[in-house]
């Protein structure tokens, strides 16, 4: 989920090169009804968002019974804009909940789909165009 086209497009582009098929929102609120219309095998989830901020979407997508079992990728810049270093465990000390992987932007698609394959159980190598090769 994210409000920002150009970044869609990076991960969609990435993923898909991987054959994940990708389906996006532009909101907090939308992308947490498609979340419970679709069930996606991973999420991935920007802070900033318009409306409902992604943290609302984290902490709401994994106090549901139906979607908080879905691996959540929280990427965003936030670090960067701020100078502050943010970790799965500051989410959870914040939030109460944590995100199954966080990512700084800008993020290497090489590494997103590394991160992404490990979170939906597949093998590394899978995701790794040098692993292929051999």
């Amino acid at each position: 989920m994210d409000d920002d086209q150009s970044l869609v497009a990076f991960v969609r582009t990435a993923l898909e090169v991987e054959e994940y098929e990708v389906i996006d929102a532009d909101d907090g609120l939308t992308g947490l009804s498609r979340a419970h219309e679709d069930t996606p095998d991973l999420i991935i989830l920007d802070v900033y968002l318009p409306g409902e901020s992604g943290f609302f979407v984290l902490r709401n997508l994994k106090s549901d019974s139906k979607t908080k079992d879905i691996p959540v990728v929280m990427l965003t810049g936030i670090g960067r804009r701020l100078g502050i270093v943010f970790s799965t465990q500051d989410f959870h000390d914040f939030l109460g909940v944590e995100p199954d992987a966080y990512l700084e932007k800008p993020v290497d698609p090489i590494f997103l789909r590394l991160v992404t394959g490990r979170l939906l159980g597949m093998d590394p190598a899978v995701n790794d165009p040098e692993a292929r090769k051999n």
